[in-house]
């Protein structure tokens, strides 16, 4: 069992953030990232998912990349020849020397998947200890495990309510059980959460369950000061809390703090973004971003102040994350699943052009500069037979990234997008250029009639070496 710790974190420094700059320099040079071969595809709408797993993988419907994107004919399969990356600069007051000796550990190469809650996987011992034993099995060797969904916890939390699923078993602490079986067999483990998702009643898995208590208590209906949840600018909520609400920030630090006190080897933050462009307008956000910069009006949703000020918001939280966590136990490092829409921001295409920066405001380009992340694992779903072209492009941005700034590289795979085979060609294609990969996900990782088919295959070949 970890040790107890207050409910509440204390507050950190207000002045360990400089304010992010729109549009802020990348001008330090790089070696030029390694170029991949990849295949042309047809361009068309993002990866199609059924909605219970849409909400946790972040491919589903997401915004069309800005501008029209031409798709070479796909009889001359094009060779991929990105810009070089140089590292970014970001404007980040960060703690001094984030790699120090004596801090998180990773494995040189690693091989991991993403374990969700949305079936019964982690809520039995006899399950979790099967899961574990899989990936052993596989030649794996990194779990990324959700402990905490939507703020209900699966484990024994002193900041957020218990999880209600049906078939939890009595009294398991997810998180304790999956730390001590999985260093065991020598594993590491990260404990993964959803930054900025609320409630969504469609998902919700025991639907006899009492309204979620961020819906009852900071929902539309609460007071004013007390709703927690992101709007549109025509007043509209949403189903994400919102980034610059001072409580919001306090209730997502608080809680990777407590992840840490576990002795995870790496707190995994998921959904650290806005849900779009069109929100970010919480009343309480929207009259914290009108104090600070003296305006009086509802700025648009592509108002480059604001977009800028909510950029710096989730940027501000992951700073106090790493300072929160460090705080704790500084062997614990952070890992991040981060956005990674439309094509690579290669062959003259900024990383400021993308959605990640101009759609959900997460900057992590300036993140993995700045080394608040500790291992960069940005998700690229892409299906080979249609967007392998896309994968490539982003893989060589990533390359060419991880050579700039020395921070760990490893790409959340789509695996159940794809076929064995295909999901191998991505595989092995990005392979000598990053530090592994986090398969999408235990339960379902291939295409095809057996959703399980892929770790085996691993085992056998890549993983197995």
């Amino acid at each position: 069992m970890h040790p107890r710790h207050p409910r509440a974190v204390p507050l950190l420094s207000a002045a360990i953030v400089v304010l992010l700059a729109l549009g802020v320099s990348m001008a330090a040079a790089a070696p030029s990232p390694p170029v991949l071969v990849g295949d042309v595809v047809d361009k068309d709408a993002a990866g199609v998912r059924q909605a219970t797993m849409a909400e946790v993988a972040e491919w589903a419907a997401p915004p069309a990349p800005p501008g029209p994107v031409q798709a070479p004919s796909p009889d001359v399969p094009p060779t991929a020849t990105p810009t070089p990356v140089p590292a970014p600069t970001a404007d980040v007051a960060v703690p001094a020397d984030p790699v120090t000796p004596g801090g998180p550990t990773f494995p040189a190469r690693i091989r991991g998947v993403w374990v969700h809650v949305l079936d019964d996987v982690l809520l039995t011992r006899g399950s979790i200890a099967r899961m574990l034993d899989d990936v052993v099995a596989a030649g794996g060797n990194t779990v990324v495990v959700e402990v905490a969904r939507r703020y209900d916890a699966y484990y024994d939390s002193d900041v957020l309510p218990r999880a209600a699923d049906q078939g939890f078993e009595p009294g398991l602490d997810v998180l304790a059980e999956v730390v001590a079986e999985g260093h065991e067999r020598g594993l590491s483990v990260h404990a993964w959460y959803t930054a900025m998702p609320a409630w969504t009643p469609e998902t919700a898995k025991n639907p006899d369950a009492p309204v979620h208590w961020i819906r009852a208590q900071h929902g539309p209906d609460a007071p004013l000061e007390d709703r927690w949840l992101t709007y549109t600018a025509d007043g509209q909520p949403g189903d994400y809390l919102d980034p610059g609400h001072p409580a919001v920030q306090e209730l997502v630090v608080a809680t990777a703090a407590e992840l840490a006190r576990y002795g995870v080897d790496a707190v995994h933050l998921d959904y650290l973004r806005y849900p779009g462009a069109e929100y970010g307008y919480n009343p309480t956000a929207l009259g914290r971003f009108q104090a600070e910069t003296g305006r009086t009006d509802v700025p648009a949703p592509d108002d480059p102040q604001f977009s800028d000020w909510r950029r710096r918001q989730t940027t501000d939280i992951l700073v106090r994350i790493r300072q929160a966590v460090q705080a704790v136990d500084p062997t614990v490092g952070i890992s991040a699943a981060l956005i990674a829409w439309g094509d690579g921001p290669v062959d003259g295409r900024a990383f400021e052009s993308t959605p990640a920066y101009t759609q959900v405001f997460q900057p992590w380009h300036q993140w993995v500069g700045a080394g608040l992340i500790d291992v960069a694992m940005p998700m690229l779903y892409f299906r080979e037979s249609r967007h392998a072209a896309y994968h490539r492009h982003w893989m060589s941005y990533v390359a060419g990234l991880r050579q700039a700034t020395g921070v760990m590289a490893a790409p959340g795979h789509g695996s159940w997008l794809n076929t064995v085979p295909e999901s191998l060609t991505q595989l092995e294609a990005a392979a000598p250029f990053v530090d592994g990969e986090v398969l999408f996900s235990y339960t379902e990782n291939a295409a095809g009639e057996d959703p399980r088919a892929l770790l085996p295959a691993l085992g056998g070949g890549l993983w197995g070496s």
